[in-house]
């Protein structure tokens, strides 16, 4: 229940404290008078977004605190937690708009979003304007007009399936995009594997093949060299020179006694063993001999130069390929064996999460089969009940219909619940928004809330001149409907009908006032005294007659003693 509201710098409002009590409060008096900004006040609590032109002249911000006794909610202050949001015996929701265009949003003085805002407030409070009239019952799920008559445990158990089906879902999509993904991979591994597997790269083998390729392109310079080493060494003369040096070597060496000591000690002393130097000199010459003589070095293979070549080619082609040595190839190799034994090995199968999708799929239609049936018997019964109330109303030609269309899996059923309407004879059932007119939605919407349910729900329902465009009994009508709806709820509502005023528990009275500067709005409640001068003026205007004061008096004692 919202107990009180305060509305400083609004427009005309300077400064303003309204307290409000349960059941069906009426707000009357003069066109521009400031009945409307009150209740813009309360939808600027409910998160409407706020204009900076409803900034009093003279300040720069305009605030509203409207304190709520929600002690029975237990949704509520469940969502409170959730938003880390301090419990109290009251909620305070308040609302500071700035005149630079900037709003600030806050419930028990913690600072929130609009959306958090709104969340919140839309379980306790529904503001119906007549530019608001169709927004609000196409935002509406039409299906939970339905709903407020079925189990809550078939409801929960439908959307625990329905979250179960959405994960299985998800997992199969995922699992299926994965398969093929794996096969592309598992191809490519295959391919890259046989490549590697065809051409066989030995360890270090690149190096060997360009040592072996360098020898055999130097193949003539080795050979014309060859030949020179050969004759020289096969020259006679080299032989006989080598001869004639050893003896040369040993003459001196024996005429080491006939030398001074100083002279023969140096020669003794770098030539000890000339014998030994030229039996080297001789096993170098077989060495080199043997060397330049050997079939294989100078054998040269043009076509085995060309697949040196060839290999060599192939195995680079790989290696820069991949952008690795021939170890890493090995590496990379052993990787990708690894790798593809896993892809082939995986131990659940496509089959297997398909399973799983397909029982979830199947109990969630069951469920929804459930729901659905339950749906369509509730909506005979509703749109019977909407139809006495629309006859009741003035609407007698009207009618509602709920249609169920073709299977569509969401997270409240498997069928979209569409509410239409038709106001005339002969006409097509249609959506709300091209057949009523705004009173009609009122009144659709009034009928409504008195057959669903959802007016057990301990909210407050604001109506700003639901009673616009009808009279006489249509509007009596009209004010029992809302004195119902007030029994179990809170109800505010502008009215220019003198019966709606009249059957209100609560009559606040809103006038506008001037000083030589500035306008201003006042409201106040009014005594028996003053709700009957008030209901006279709303019947005669502003001459009140005795007659419109006496029809005022029976008026109220009539709704009084209906009371």
């Amino acid at each position: 229940m919202l107990t009180s509201i305060r509305i400083s710098n609004v427009a005309i409002i300077n400064e303003q404290t309204i307290d409000f009590s349960n059941g069906l409060t009426v707000l009357t008096g003069e066109t521009g008078a400031g009945k409307s900004l009150i209740i813009q006040a309360i939808s600027l609590i409910s998160g409407q977004r706020a204009q900076s032109s409803i900034v009093k002249k003279s300040s720069e911000k305009a605030t509203i605190e409207a304190v709520f006794d929600l002690d029975d909610r237990r949704d509520i202050i469940e969502l409170l937690e959730q938003h880390d949001i301090e419990l109290d015996d009251f909620i305070v929701v308040e609302r500071v708009i700035y005149k630079n265009g900037k709003s600030l949003a806050k419930i028990n003085h913690k600072v929130v979003s609009l959306k958090v805002l709104k969340a919140i407030t839309a379980h306790f409070i529904q503001v119906f304007a007549q530019h608001d009239a169709y927004e609000s019952l196409l935002k509406l799920h039409h299906h939970e007009l339905l709903d407020e008559h079925i189990d809550e445990t078939l409801l929960n158990d439908y959307e625990k399936c329905y979250n179960e089906y959405l994960k299985n879902k998800k997992k199969y999509e995922s699992f299926n995009e994965s398969i093929q993904s794996d096969q592309e991979r598992i191809d490519l591994l295959k391919f890259q594997l046989e490549e590697l597997y065809n051409i066989d790269i030995k360890q270090k083998e690149d190096i060997e093949l360009q040592q072996k390729i360098a020898y055999m392109t130097t193949f003539e310079e080795r050979l014309k060299l060859y030949e020179q080493t050969r004759m020289l060494i096969d020259d006679e003369g080299l032989q006989n020179k080598v001869v004639q040096l050893d003896q040369l070597l040993n003459s001196m060496i024996s005429l080491d006694d006939k030398q001074n000591e100083h002279q023969s000690t140096e020669i003794n002393h770098e030539m000890t063993h000339p014998q030994s130097i030229t039996s080297e000199f001789n096993y170098a010459l077989d060495d080199i001999r043997s060397y330049v003589n050997d079939d294989s070095m100078i054998e040269y293979d043009s076509e085995q130069l060309n697949d040196w070549n060839l290999r060599l080619s192939e195995i680079e082609r790989i290696k820069n390929k991949h952008q690795k040595t021939i170890d890493e190839l090995h590496i990379m190799q052993s990787e990708y064996e690894t790798e593809l034994y896993d892809l082939e090995h995986q131990q659940i199968s496509i089959e297997e999460v398909k399973k799983l999708y397909d029982e979830s799929y199947h109990q969630l239609i069951e469920f929804g089969k459930k729901i659905t049936d339950k749906r369509k018997n509730i909506a005979i019964m509703i749109e019977k009940q909407v139809k006495n109330y629309l006859d009741e109303l003035e609407m007698k030609d009207a009618e509602i219909k709920f249609d169920f269309a073709e299977e569509h899996i969401n997270r409240y059923g498997i069928h979209q619940v569409n509410l239409f309407i038709k106001t005339n004879k002969g006409e097509d059932f249609k959506p709300i928004n091209q057949v009523a007119s705004g009173g009609e939605i009122s009144r659709i919407q009034l009928a409504l809330k008195q057959v669903s349910g959802l007016e057990q729900h301990d909210a407050l329902f604001v109506y700003d001149e639901i009673d616009t465009g009808v009279s006489g009994p249509v509007a009596h009508k009209i004010a029992k409907q809302l004195k119902f709806l007030a029994n179990k709820n809170q109800v505010i509502s502008i009215s220019h009908l003198p019966q709606m005023a009249a059957i209100a528990d609560q009559h606040l009275y809103v006038v506008k006032y001037t000083d030589q500067s500035n306008t201003y709005s006042k409201s106040n409640y009014l005594n028996n005294e003053e709700r009957i001068n008030e209901i006279a003026r709303m019947i005669s205007g502003d001459s009140i007659t005795e007659e419109a004061k006496s029809t005022a008096k029976l008026l109220l004692d009539s709704s009084q003693v209906k009371n």
